[in-house]
This record gives structure tokens, sequence and C-alpha cells, in this order.
């Protein structure tokens, strides 16, 4: 029998946005049992537009952010599995075509490949791909070191009630905290490597703020940290590192210094580095020293990357 199945889209000012977000609902072969807007206090006509259309919308009062808006939609869903979508987002048509025949004793969320577009220019910027040999070994692991945004996740609506939904404090990365907690708690995680959905990404909103969403990165491997039984030791570091390198190229110097404090509490000796002085002096247990080999290393970066895109601008003249 297939489950009951729920379409739940958080929206702020999305008014642009709604005309074909309602062509790609009834496009889609098959559609979801129920299909749920929830407004997070548009200040546009996102709410009356939705209506018109003939959508059921919500509206959740006061700009609370996406965490909260998500989760008030799963509470009004009586489905037993949810789709999270964005209502700038595309969705396939085949999507529930695709996934469903996954769905089985065992698995509690299921993973498929997202590609992210400019919305100007409609060029690929990334595709966003999951190797399900990762989650097969350590979905901790997995959903730690990839993050996974939600439109590109179909999960089993009471391990996601177990949790206690998304983290509402945070309008940044508070999709990759909720599946890293579903896959702390114990959740089956499965991925298709069909792309079954489109990001458009611009500059309006959290994710368009880089510096922000690393700000709001840290904030979470912080929280992580603390967890001292499921999360690899050097894994977390790494990423606290792999972070810690974002920052520093937004020039976030405190936060950087704030990231390598963490890495060190952790384990973190220095940086990796074939400059034999350098090794040598890492060597030495010294945060000083850490902290200019990290800060050696990045500058150096920097320096080559700007030399690289000076020859090219060059070549092409």
């Amino acid at each position: 029998m297939t489950p009951k199945t729920a379409l739940l889209i958080p929206c702020y000012n999305a008014e642009r946005y709604l005309p074909s977000l309602k062509r790609q609902i009834e496009e889609l072969n098959p559609a979801f049992d129920e299909v749920l807007l929830v407004d997070d206090g548009s200040t546009d006509r996102t709410v009356e537009r939705g209506r018109e259309l003939g959508l059921e919308i919500e509206p959740l009062g006061a700009n609370r952010g996406p965490g909260a808006a998500r989760n008030a939609a799963a509470k009004k869903t009586k489905a037993e599995w949810i789709h999270f979508h964005d209502a700038d987002d595309e969705i396939h048509e085949n999507y529930l075509r695709t996934v469903l025949p996954f769905i089985k004793e065992g698995i509690d969320v299921i993973l498929s490949s997202s590609l992210f577009i400019d919305e100007k220019t409609k060029k690929t910027i990334l595709k966003w791909q999951f190797d399900n040999r990762l989650w097969a070994v350590s979905p901790v692991l997995g959903a730690l070191k990839t993050g996974v945004n939600t439109t590109s996740s179909f999960i089993r609506k009471n391990k996601f009630d177990a949790i206690g939904g998304f983290n509402e404090q945070f309008r940044c990365w508070e999709d990759g905290d909720m599946h890293l907690r579903l896959a702390l708690a114990g959740a089956k995680i499965f991925a298709v490597q069909d792309t079954l959905t489109t990001s458009l990404r611009h500059s309006r909103g959290t994710s368009g703020s880089h510096l922000y969403c690393h700000r709001c990165r840290l904030s979470f491997l912080k929280k992580y940290s603390e967890n001292k039984e499921k999360l690899p030791k050097d894994i977390l570091v790494s990423e606290i590192i792999q972070n810690a390198e974002w920052l520093f190229q937004k020039g976030d110097i405190s936060s950087v210094i704030d990231s390598i404090r963490l890495a060190e509490k952790h384990g973190w000796k220095g940086p990796f580095t074939k400059n034999r002085i350098l090794s040598f002096l890492l060597k030495i247990n010294s945060s000083f020293l850490r902290k200019t080999a990290f800060f050696f290393q990045m500058y150096g970066r920097y320096f080559i990357s700007e030399i690289i895109k000076i020859r090219k601008t060059n070549s092409e003249k």
C-alpha cells in the first residue's frame, strides 16, 4: 500500500514564484496527497496570491525563519512521508514516481540529487549529489561531511517528529543540522542519483550571504563538538578547519581564530605542510605556531590564486 505523502513549502515574499510553483504542482505525476504552503510573515502578496491560485497556504504571522515555517507545516500534515520544498525552487514531475519504489522497512530518508543554477543566467553552478556508499557505511559521517539541503530529501514523518524537527534558532544550515540529527537518532538513509529538484541561487535571503552561512556553520560545529559519542573526532576537526578556510576567504579573521581554538580543543595539531621548517616547528606544542602555519598557508594560497588570475587576464588580452 502506497503511503500518504505531503509536499510542504515555506514561503517568504514568494509572490512572483507562485504561478510557476502552481504549474509544477499540477504537472506532478503522481501527485502528492497533500500540498501545504506556510507563509513566514511575507511583506508582499504571497498569501493573497497563493489563495487566488487555489493553493492551501497558512500564514505564520511574524517572520520566524524557514525552520519555523517548515515545522508548522509538518505539524499540520497527516502524511507518512514528507518532502520540504522552497517556493523559488523547482521539482521534477516524476519526483514521487522515482522515490516511492525505494520506500521499504528500514529506510527513513531518501536522498536525491539537486541541480543548483543561477537564477539570472540559468547557468549551472553545481550538481549536489550523494554517494550512497558513504551513507550506507555511516549516515552520521555522510550528514556531517556533505550537508543535506531540504529539497534533496524525502523523510519518514515519524522520524522527523522524533527529533523535534528543525532548530528554529537558525536561518542557515538548519537543513544540514536537521539531517545530521536524524542520522544521530539512527535514521537509515538511502541515496538515489536521479536529479529531482533544481535550486535557483540568488543574492536575496540568507543563502546569498556565504559569510553568514559559514558563521552559522561554525555555531553548529561548536554544538556538535559537545557530542563525544557518535561523531568521529578527526572528521569533526577536518570540518572545522575546512570551514575556517572559507571564513578566511571572506575576511572574518575573528571567526577563523575561534575555529582554530575549537579545532585545537579537539586535538588539531596544525595544518599538513611540505615546508620542512614549518613541519619542524609544528612538532612544538604551540598554539601560536599552529595559527601561524595556518595563516601562512592561507595567505600563500591567496597570492598564488591572484597570480593565476592576473596571468589568465593577461593571456586573454
